[in-house]
């Protein structure tokens, strides 16, 4: 039970950390003149944005595709270039794979935006039209690979010690 207290802890801490950080930055924004105002403001929110996709999409990407064309990973291990792809597209099980990897992800992305889409269209005219249309389409707006980094927090487990689900089964003395 520890563990969840201190994980909820700084949780709400870090957000608190960050939201007076970005209240001090937006108070600075307004001391600037006219139109420089506008671009410090969008320059502020957007920057923690552009940060998180950088480091939470370009630089794994960018590591994925060099541990790509290596014999064993990142490690120190020789270049062998496209071999590895070779592999993975001459055995039938891993073609298919492949194939519901693509299929999931184009058509899971197209389902999911043209229903938030139909749904967001049906709420034009309704009172609270806004909140109505911002619940249904914000959720769709969440990329997977931002959703898996959010779901690796909750799962890591020791050594990482730091898990929401970790720390909820050791609190009920749960295997984990």
């Amino acid at each position: 039970m520890k563990d969840i207290w201190l994980t909820l802890k700084t949780i709400v801490i870090g957000l608190g950390v960050l939201g007076l950080v970005l209240l001090a930055l937006y108070a600075l924004t307004l001391k600037l003149p006219g139109k420089w105002r506008e671009r410090g403001q969008a320059t502020l929110f957007l920057l923690p944005g552009l940060f998180a996709i950088f480091a939470g999409l370009f630089i794994p990407a960018i590591k994925t595709v060099i541990a790509s064309l290596r014999d064993d990973g990142l490690k120190k291990t020789k270049f062998i270039g496209l071999k590895n792809f070779k592999e993975i597209f001459t055995d039938t099980g891993n073609r298919l794979v492949v194939f519901n990897t693509f299929a999931w992800v184009i058509l899971g992305t197209f389902a999911v935006v043209a229903i938030a889409i139909t749904v967001a269209r049906f709420a034009d005219g309704i009172r609270g039209e806004k909140v109505v249309k911002s619940l249904m389409f914000v959720p769709t707006c969440v990329s997977l690979a931002g959703a898996g980094i959010i779901w690796k927090f909750v799962y890591a487990s020791p050594p990482m010690k730091v898990g929401f689900l970790s720390a909820l089964t050791r609190g009920a003395h749960l295997p984990e």
